[in-house]
């Protein structure tokens, strides 16, 4: 699994991408000492972008870094926090689309930075994302769309 970063860098990328290769690829008796080393915690808030920015998870981060290649398809991931179950979930699909698929608890206030170019369309439930479309887009830049979404379940299409 690897991704692109918020604050993109070729060494972050290039990093990811060999932690990604190495998890998937390690024997069965090699998986237990991956296992208490923090690789969890980084999956969770890095591959699948879950993290806290707010006191008892109140305030929360989807910024899920999606690989660059194939060696991850997909990830899905969901943390069980005092308000309820966050869920992340993105997948590749064919012709370089990529879907991402997040649940936010009721009563959280949720940012979601997807890695998209200006040049991607970002689609949810048949409308552009844009603020023309009613989304509340945070910050657009060559390498993210950032915006803020409603407690609920929301699918995100970038094509």
């Amino acid at each position: 699994m690897s991704c692109i970063c918020v604050t993109q860098s070729r060494s972050n990328i290039v990093t990811q991408d060999l932690a990604i290769k190495t998890l998937t690829t390690l024997k069965p008796e090699q998986e237990t000492t991956f296992l208490g080393n923090g690789v969890s915690a980084w999956m969770m808030s890095y591959l699948a972008g879950i993290r806290s920015s707010g006191a008892g998870y109140q305030q929360i981060l989807i910024a899920p870094r999606i690989p660059s290649g194939d060696t991850l398809k997909w990830v899905k991931a969901s943390y069980n926090s005092p308000s309820g179950t966050i869920v992340s979930h993105w997948e590749k699909l064919p012709e370089n689309q990529t879907k991402v698929t997040v649940t936010i608890p009721t009563g959280i206030f949720a940012l979601i930075s997807l890695p998209t170019t200006k040049a991607q369309n970002v689609v949810s439930k048949n409308k552009t994302v844009n603020k023309e479309n009613g989304f509340a887009i945070r910050e657009q830049t060559d390498s993210l769309l950032s915006l803020h979404i409603q407690s609920g379940t929301h699918t995100f299409l970038i094509k």
